[in-house]
């Protein structure tokens, strides 16, 4: 006979499943990092799972209730929970963390080859709905840079290319990370690229 398949199991295939119709095939998704990725390169990840964040918080961020720094993350978050209790019991341990690398490590990865310690660049700051990594405290601590802040306007993030333009021109910094957390509205580029 088949050997049995525990609980679990079928229950992580179901949220699998769940995960899977739900993320690739029910919702429009608007995050470039969580990209479209062939069915065949699906195939050799396994699943939709294998390209999606999830950032488990459970606190106030920026004067709003987060269960998630991401959005869309329900099944993820189950499966995540699931597999964790799994690895614990497997493992006899009191805990176990079964999180892949993050969007931090790609940030870093970028960064730290391109600039020297030291370097100064911008970057949208998280009041303006900027990623948090790039502000004072995170990887600028951690990579020895100074970040300079690149201002968005009004709740709904709006550049004011005149100002970007005169912020470039007054820092000159060795770098500007376009690039943030909630990005309504696009980059003013061409006076980026003019100024």
């Amino acid at each position: 006979t088949p050997p049995q398949v525990p609980e679990e199991g079928r229950r992580l295939r179901r949220l699998v499943l769940q995960h899977e119709r739900w993320r690739a095939r029910e919702t429009i998704n608007l995050l470039p990092s969580e990209n479209f990725a062939s069915p065949q390169v699906l195939r050799y990840l396994g699943t939709d799972l294998a390209r999606r964040y999830t950032l488990p918080l459970d606190q106030t961020l920026h004067g709003e209730r987060v269960d998630n720094g991401y959005a869309g993350t329900r099944y993820a978050d189950a499966i995540e929970e699931l597999a964790a209790r799994a690895a614990a019991r497997l493992l006899k341990a009191n805990f176990a963390s079964v999180r892949p690398l993050s969007g931090h490590v790609a940030a870093m990865s970028v960064l730290a080859p391109l600039l020297p310690r030291g370097a100064r660049y911008l970057a949208v700051q998280p009041e303006d709905g900027g990623y948090d990594g790039y502000a004072p405290g995170y990887l600028p601590a951690v990579l020895g840079h100074q970040v300079l802040p690149l201002p968005l306007h009004g709740p709904t993030h709006r550049a004011d290319p005149e100002e970007f333009a005169t912020i470039l021109r007054r820092e000159r910094p060795d770098a500007l990370v376009l690039g943030q957390s909630f990005v309504l509205f696009p980059y003013p580029l061409k006076a980026i690229v003019e100024s």
